[in-house]
């Protein structure tokens, strides 16, 4: 019996170094970012290299990532170029194809400035972007090799920071940052104040709240005086209200600034706290949450968005947006909505045999259905409960359908091997 059990220990331990050395024949451990334009209408775009630039650290996943979901508009893919292994990859959405399904861009050309992040390759790779149409159809829009023997890259300075939450575990571990906008530097104080607030909402709410030993959260210092206004005129990170002319809409044009902040710790994900007592936020996959942090609503505002940038969750409420809502026989991305069109691709094999599809919103011996409202549309949308912290700031819980995403992710972020 100790032969079986010294032997189950050598193939676990095996195991474990197997997947460190995968992360380390391919990889330093920095993290390399790359910087990108595009310049679009409504029907054109440009996509453009612009810089590599690289920090101390890297904070994801310490094995290689070979395969992603594709829960955003986009995702990048990083391969070894002598041997086409695929080495990184993730799926992540941004401002730029909301913008492009406006009005605003059938009359104007706008310029967005992106980055993605990836662990520092050793040896020579490609990059390649993809953006998603529907159907899950995809396009490659750029393509990027990178030698690190020869390439020109851009170092990121740290800048001054503090640390939350350190986890007492060496692998697995998922990493957050909590940047400061509209704090003066003789703010600090207060903003470590809301930090710390923010990370108690994480580190309480469910299914968060089984893995915070997990979690290493971190905050960077403010630098600069700013000056607090209701139109929040352009800063550092060009956070601005009224986005895509949506009042509560707050969201940055400037990606490549907002990375470069971050990049003074290891970071997998990214929170940002707007000084501010009015109401407003936003959500993007993989790429940042922000939030207004003196309203009497900031907290659901947090779990709301952040279920949108962390677990590629979509908004469950009906309601104008002056971005168009694509209609199409194909199901919508975000896995806690549907059109019916292919159900079993969602969450039909955990809906009750003998429920009623689409759902009946007067059953109240329903848990789990197909709600139709969501999307921002009253028609033709299913949502998976009556009510969720994805469809009403009054919800105190995550529906089923959600808390299930959500905790899927955080299994696959806290993996110490693919």
């Amino acid at each position: 019996m100790k032969k079986i059990y010294t032997l189950l220990y050598i193939v676990l331990l095996s195991n474990v170094l197997y997947a460190q050395n995968d992360f380390n024949s391919w990889f330093v451990d920095k993290t390399l970012r790359m910087d990108y334009s595009v310049i679009c209408d409504s029907g054109n775009e440009e996509t453009m290299f612009n810089s590599f630039n690289e920090s101390d650290y890297w904070g994801g996943e310490k094995f290689v990532v070979d395969s992603c979901d594709h829960y955003g508009d986009y995702y990048m893919e990083l391969s070894d170029a002598l041997s086409k292994k695929i080495l990184y990859t993730y799926s992540y959405s941004n401002l730029t194809k909301e913008w492009q399904s406006t009005e605003m861009a059938t009359q104007e050309r706008r310029q967005f400035r992106e980055s993605v992040i990836m662990p520092m390759p050793k040896k020579k790779s490609v990059i390649k972007i993809y953006k998603q149409d529907s159907c899950d159809v995809y396009t490659l829009i750029l393509t990027k090799v990178f030698n690190p023997f020869d390439a020109k890259i851009n170092y990121v300075n740290a800048k001054p920071y503090t640390t939350i939450l350190k986890s007492n575990e060496t692998e697995g571990n998922i990493n957050f940052v909590i940047l400061p906008e509209k704090y003066s530097e003789n703010e600090s104080e207060k903003f470590e104040k809301d930090a710390a607030m923010v990370a108690k909402w994480l580190c309480e709410t469910e299914p968060y709240n089984e893995y915070k030993n997990k979690f290493n959260i971190y905050a960077v210092l403010p630098e600069k005086p700013a000056q607090l206004t209701r139109s929040l005129t352009p800063s550092q990170m060009d956070f601005k209200f009224n986005t895509l002319n949506i009042e509560r809409y707050i969201a940055s044009f400037n990606i490549p600034q907002i990375f470069n902040n971050a990049q003074s710790v290891p970071f997998r994900h990214i929170i940002v706290l707007i000084n501010t007592y009015e109401y407003g936020g936003s959500g993007f996959y993989n790429t940042y949450t922000c939030l207004c942090i003196d309203n009497e609503d900031c907290r659901s505002l947090f779990l709301h968005e952040f279920g949108h940038a962390f677990a590629g969750l979509g908004d469950e409420y009906e309601g104008d947006v002056t971005y168009k809502v694509k209609k199409s026989n194909c199901e919508p991305r975000y896995p806690n909505l549907t059109n019916l069109t292919n159900f079993s691709q969602k969450w039909e094999n955990l809906v009750t045999e003998g429920t009623p599809i689409p759902t009946p919103i007067n059953r109240t011996d329903i848990e789990i259905g197909a709600y139709e409202g969501g999307g921002y549309t009253t028609k033709g949308i299913y949502r998976p409960s009556k009510n969720c912290r994805m469809r009403s700031k009054d919800a105190s819980y995550y529906c089923k359908i959600c808390y299930k995403i959500i905790e899927e992710t955080l299994q696959k972020q806290t993996a110490t091997k693919k």
